[in-house]
């Protein structure tokens, strides 16, 4: 899993808000999250992780080009759609990482100075005072469909923040791939780590342990015959008190 744009767009170029209420919108509030991309033509959407892109006929007034992007994740479905692109996209499967096209300001904009106007395919709309180029992004539960962006009740069940949704996902992973190296004695289920003074560390890897690492089960795991410099402190997460905080040791 990957975010879907260059880091410091992502970071640094963030236009309307998920939930933000907009009277322009048949459902009322903004489904998904904007994102400033200039110049144009040239700031890629990449594949999250492996899936496929599906593309609808013809030119659209409000979305520009566009496209749904289904893939699987953690057991479930999710369909990420991009709206204003630069130039038709290409439908078919794609592996994490590939660019699936370059964000643009076709279709609906809405600016200060003109309101909503509509941007056509050529680059002089795409670059008029009436564009503000960004990307639209949305993210469904499960397989896309049409009636999720016409029907409030059915956009408040399927659409979820995608800024969230792919920094948890993200952060999750990071700390799945964090390179912690684990080790365990051969016939014996406790786990360790090495302390740079030498001593091998035992963790408690209950739920407060992975909320932390992710599961440790992912990481590197070395197996030893025995190991001798085992300190009696573990390292784990301890409640400090009663109002249910917890320290980490």
């Amino acid at each position: 899993m990957r975010l879907f744009l260059p880091e410091k767009i992502w970071k640094e170029k963030r236009g309307f808000t998920f939930d933000r209420p907009a009277d322009y919108l048949t459902i009322g509030f903004h489904g998904g999250q904007d994102f400033f991309t200039l110049p144009i033509g040239e700031v890629p959407v990449t594949a999250p992780c492996d899936g496929t892109l599906i593309t609808f006929p013809g030119f659209s007034k409000s979305a520009g080009w566009w496209g749904v992007y289904t893939f699987q994740y953690m057991d479930a479905t999710y369909s990420l759609k991009i709206l204003h692109m630069y130039k038709e996209l290409k439908a078919g499967t794609y592996k994490e990482g590939d660019v699936l096209g370059y964000c643009g300001g076709t279709g609906l904009a809405v600016t200060q100075k003109y309101g909503v106007s509509y941007i056509g395919e050529s680059i002089e709309e795409q670059t008029s005072d009436r564009a503000a180029p960004h990307l639209h992004v949305e993210l469904h539960l499960g397989e896309y469909k049409h009636d999720t962006n016409k029907i409030k009740s059915l956009a408040l069940k399927r659409l979820i923040d995608p800024v969230a949704t792919f920094e948890k996902w993200i952060n999750s992973e990071s700390l799945i791939k964090n390179n912690i190296i684990f080790y365990q004695e051969k016939g014996s289920s406790s786990i360790y780590i090495k302390g740079a003074d030498g001593y091998y560390y035992p963790i408690i890897t209950g739920k407060h342990f992975i909320s932390l690492f992710g599961n440790w089960n992912e990481n590197k795991i070395i197996k030893v015959d025995k190991i001798s410099e085992k300190s009696d402190a573990y390292f784990g997460l301890f409640k400090s008190g009663d109002d249910g905080r917890y320290d980490v040791v």
